[in-house]
């Protein structure tokens, strides 16, 4: 293994980014329960529209209204599930650029508080959120 491998820790504040996946999460099984109900309605709606013209209980059409229906909540649930579990992990990585800078900046205080290191420059790596942090701190050491 190479000399300057680091151990990439994804969750630096595990409260904060699992809440944030959770409320990702929340948000998409808000959305998916609307779109299924609106879905299974107008299956009902063609079900009724097949009582209300006479068409007999085991009519093909009936038969054929159920296929679907399975058929679709099968395909709700897997992309449900797939959908969840997307979002949460890109909530988590999304998280990761956000409490990883605030995390080393907090570190960096903290050392120069307790006397560990004397007030420097710091940088985040690119892609986190916040660099404009690190940039007004920079200039007010400067």
């Amino acid at each position: 293994m190479s000399s300057n491998y680091k151990r990439k820790i994804i969750l630096i504040n595990p409260g904060f980014q699992l809440k944030l996946s959770a409320y990702f999460a929340f948000l998409t099984v808000i959305n998916i329960a609307i779109f299924y109900a609106c879905i299974r309605y107008f299956f009902l709606v063609f079900v009724d529209m097949g009582v209300e013209i006479g068409l007999p209980n085991n009519h093909v059409y009936f038969m054929f209204m159920e296929d679907q229906m399975l058929t679709m909540n099968i395909v709700f649930l897997v992309t449900s599930i797939l959908t969840i579990s997307l979002l949460m992990l890109f909530g988590v990585l999304i998280s990761h650029k956000i409490a990883g800078p605030l995390y080393r900046f907090c570190n960096h205080l903290r050392d120069i508080a307790d006397g560990k290191k004397e007030p420097s420059e710091i940088k985040f790596r690119d892609g986190d959120f916040f660099p404009e942090v690190a940039d007004c701190y920079n200039k007010t050491i400067r």
